[in-house]
């Protein structure tokens, strides 16, 4: 089965990564809080002005952010209902009929120009006959359910299907007491067709299927991050590749125009080794248990079926770590000549070991100025044109003395690689 299963993924454009790719993943990101903190946070972080901060959700500055995201509903605020992913559509709330119960997909205006009518749509057939009460109820969990009388009078038709009604407005307009706070002064109107549809306001109907292309997106198990299940992990495939919408894309939007969704980051570069997260982005969710208790710890690559992985897309911009900085540009080049304890040079930096290094061009146990431009600091986190190491290696005038190294100037790509790193946010990892 398992041989079956890659073979139908390599004709659907999977490719299952070689051991080789596999070992470099586990070896970078071994455990949850490595992943978020040399990959996450980078691309998706606060890091030069990314958008999942603390004031756009998910908010992954944080390693427990990431964490948060396990079984968490993804984000439905949008500009329109209609551009709502079936993976981020909520349960929604239940209508009552008499004793019947069914879940509430979309509502919609009749006609839209001038309603005179709501149109609901059903998650199941309503029985036959005509109903003597109707109401809608919102389940709480534990048993508890909170209960909105709608008034016979408002019933106008039953589809010929049964799968849909409609609601004449103005049996709806007398003030109710909604289900949540407040809620002074709401109409039943107002409650089922708010100007604004408000994800998870209490004061407006919780819709399941807000993008009405008639699938109720929670029967479909997804979740920002669904343990054992990273085809249904919302936050992976936003990372993954531009995410394809329109007919026949049930993970998303059927109805829609076909399109794709923007590849995320979308304000920023991938400033993360994509192979490589991507493999330990799937590994952790493939691997969690359903109740995430195992997901802030080690990443299970041994038992990760990774039969299914689809190859990454590269937007550029890809992370320039501390530790290649180190081993490859600052140790040969800075270090090692001229910027060591008991060195002979005129020099009050030294660099004696990453972490010393790191400490020391950061700032962190000292103000860590450059030596002859005091308003200067060695490092300005985002800012390569305010961070004295990188003008130094340029020869740039800013700075005063001769350009660094002395007697040898680096090659491009390693200078690029400094000015990347800083404009990263200049990462430890």
């Amino acid at each position: 089965m398992r041989a079956l299963a890659i073979l139908l993924c390599a004709l659907a454009g999977c490719t299952a990564p070689n051991p080789g790719l596999v070992a470099a993943a586990e070896e970078k990101y071994p455990d949850q809080r490595a992943l978020w903190g040399r990959s996450v946070v980078r691309t998706c972080g606060p890091n030069s002005g990314v958008c999942h901060d603390n004031r756009q959700f998910p908010d992954l500055q944080t390693a427990a952010g990431l964490l948060a995201t396990v079984n968490q509903r993804c984000n439905q605020i949008r500009d329109s209902a209609a551009s709502i992913d079936n993976l981020c559509e909520p349960p929604g709330d239940l209508l009552r009929i008499d004793g019947f119960t069914t879940r509430i997909g979309a509502i919609t205006a009749s006609p839209p120009e001038a309603p005179a009518h709501l149109v609901i749509t059903l998650h199941d057939r309503v029985p036959d006959g005509l109903p003597s009460s109707l109401a809608v109820v919102r389940d709480r969990g534990k048993g508890r359910q909170v209960a909105l009388p709608l008034p016979r009078s408002s019933l106008l038709a039953i589809a010929p299907d049964r799968t849909s009604l409609s609601l004449a407005l103005a049996p709806l307009s007398d003030p109710i007491a909604a289900p949540g706070p407040g809620s002074s002064g709401a109409t039943m109107a107002r409650f089922l067709a708010p100007p604004q549809l408000l994800p998870g306001d209490e004061t407006q109907v919780e819709l399941g299927d807000p993008n009405g292309d008639g699938i109720f997106g929670a029967d479909l198990g997804g979740a920002l991050v669904k343990p054992g299940q990273p085809q249904k992990s919302y936050l992976l495939l936003r990372v993954l590749a531009p995410l394809p919408v329109g007919p026949g894309q049930t993970l998303t939007n059927t109805r829609a125009a076909p399109s794709t969704e923007a590849q995320m980051p979308i304000a920023n570069f991938q400033h993360w080794d994509i192979d490589d997260a991507v493999i330990a982005l799937w590994c952790w969710i493939d691997r969690m248990r359903d109740d995430g208790s195992n997901a802030d710890g080690p990443i299970d690559y041994r038992s990760c079926d990774l039969s299914r992985i689809a190859r990454p897309l590269h937007q550029g911009g890809e992370a320039t770590t501390f530790s290649s900085l180190w081993s490859g540009v600052l140790s040969p080049s800075c270090a090692g000549p001229c910027h060591h304890a008991g060195t002979s040079a005129a020099t009050t930096l030294t660099l004696d070991g990453p972490a010393a290094a790191y400490d020391a061009l950061l700032g962190i146990h000292h103000p860590g100025p450059s030596e002859r431009s005091p308003m200067l600091p060695f490092i300005t986190r985002g800012d390569p044109e305010r961070s004295s190491l990188y003008l130094k290696l340029l020869g740039d005038p800013a700075t005063s003395g001769a350009r660094m190294p002395p007697g040898t100037d680096l090659p491009p790509r390693a200078i690029e690689d400094v000015r990347t790193w800083i404009q990263q946010g200049a990462n430890r990892n």
